[in-house]
């Protein structure tokens, strides 16, 4: 289940190296995977049994959807709670590390 926070909504995540997960974002059926290779993790996105893109690597700060997409609206991307721009380790998803969409109408410029 995902959280909504203004507008935002951060996707809960597990503190594993590897996972699969469903939600609905904006009334959009979505797979968000998540798999750590070498010192990264990668990030692929289904919508309505759409490929939206596949193994981004996960960098916070960046969008994890790298182009508009005919099949999702919006952007996904990890923030840092420390506020820096640093590669997320899974050992602290959801604590350090969040994943967050934000929907393409929401002013992204106040999240913190």
């Amino acid at each position: 289940m995902a959280i909504e926070m203004s507008g935002a909504v951060i996707i809960p995540l597990s503190a594993m190296p590897a996972q699969r997960l469903q939600c609905v974002l904006n009334g959009q059926n979505c797979t968000i995977t998540i798999k750590k290779r070498g010192e990264y993790c990668y990030f692929s996105l289904m919508c309505n049994g759409n490929t939206v893109t596949e193994n981004t690597i996960c960098l916070c700060g960046n969008n994890l959807v790298p182009y508009v997409s005919q099949y999702f609206n919006g952007s996904i991307f990890f923030i840092d709670v420390n506020g820096h721009y640093s590669v997320p380790n899974y050992r602290e998803f959801n604590t350090r590390y969040r994943l967050v969409y934000v929907p393409f109408t929401m002013d992204m410029s106040n999240l913190s």
